[in-house]
């Protein structure tokens, strides 16, 4: 991804992508399930152990009992510095994302429910805040040290 765009909802309605192609590469996928699972811990683990106590980033905190499919890795950022951070990464070649945008500031929810900036402030600050870094199977380990070493000098730089 060369350019992050925010995506926003305006419309109410399903998403149905799912097609007879996918649905095959699906079959063989849920074959090696664990050992998906297995790599996208790993990658998880790398980045916590990397990030935990970095200045300038936070991490999710995750109950020991709870079973994480680690689907995401989000770092939290100085509001003011996000925007920055997330551009430098992509000036840098990394793909990065907002996975946590406030719902209630989407098009579709202000407009039929009458939602405005200010109601829900949690979500707000911690929507201002998230930046989702890469974390897939087939990540390199060259790539999650890379990842890790432009996060830790785009955060520090900015």
């Amino acid at each position: 991804t060369s350019h992050f765009k925010q995506y926003d909802v305006d419309l109410f309605g399903w998403k149905y992508n799912m097609d007879n192609i996918h649905a095959a590469i699906l079959v063989e996928q849920i074959k090696r399930i664990d050992a998906l699972l297995q790599r996208r811990r790993e990658i998880y683990k790398r980045y916590s152990e990397a990030f935990e106590g970095m200045r300038g980033i936070e991490l999710q905190a995750i109950r020991p009992e709870a079973f994480h499919a680690c689907l995401l890795f989000t770092i939290l950022v100085d509001p003011k510095k996000r925007d920055e951070v997330m551009r430098r990464l992509q000036d840098r070649g990394i793909g990065v994302s907002i996975n946590y945008y406030p719902v209630h500031l989407m098009t579709y929810y202000r407009e039929r429910f009458g939602y405005r900036r200010g109601m829900f402030p949690a979500a707000e600050e911690i929507g201002s805040r998230t930046i989702s870094l890469p974390l897939y199977p087939k990540l390199t380990d060259e790539e999650i040290s890379y990842v890790i070493d432009t996060v830790g000098e785009s955060v520090r730089e900015t």
